[in-house]
């Protein structure tokens, strides 16, 4: 379950969004793969919030599993819709090589949970080193309306 807000402020004052959710996400790399993920983000001029994730990329293929998490560096919010990146802080299995990096995450809010299970769309790009990561770290882009169509 994701939450998107655009939060209201004292008059004069930019509005700070904030995003935060749970959920889980498959991943075709040769076989389907599942991920869980927590996040809690709030914007503005220094971003704040941290996410967690675990699964394994290909189910019982021989990519090993991962766990990763660290700090948001970027969040934009719009309507329902947020983007934002995160550092790997910390890594493990097939994610330690990122460790440093960072990736973007797209959530969309698409309501309560039915009987019992998400409705909430999520995506993300492929993660990056440190070296590419960095540049843009706190720079959130949008899916093309398109690629959003498939969430």
């Amino acid at each position: 379950m994701a939450t998107v807000l655009a939060v209201p402020c004292a008059a004069g004052a930019l509005p700070r969004e904030s995003a935060r959710g749970h959920g889980a996400s498959e991943f075709v790399l040769n076989a389907v793969g599942r991920a869980s993920f927590s996040f809690t983000a709030r914007g503005g001029p220094r971003p704040t919030g941290y996410v967690r994730t675990k699964g394994d990329p290909d189910g019982a293929g021989p990519i090993p599993p991962f766990t990763a998490e660290g700090p948001i560096t970027c969040l934009r919010v719009d309507g329902r819709r947020a983007s934002l990146k995160w550092r790997f802080r910390r890594a493990t299995g097939s994610a330690a090589s990122f460790r440093g990096g960072g990736i973007q995450t797209y959530v969309q809010d698409d309501g309560r949970p039915r009987r019992g299970q998400s409705v909430d769309h999520g995506a993300l790009d492929p993660p990056q080193p440190a070296a590419a990561f960095d540049p843009l770290a706190r720079t959130c882009e949008f899916m093309l309306k398109e690629e959003a169509h498939h969430m």
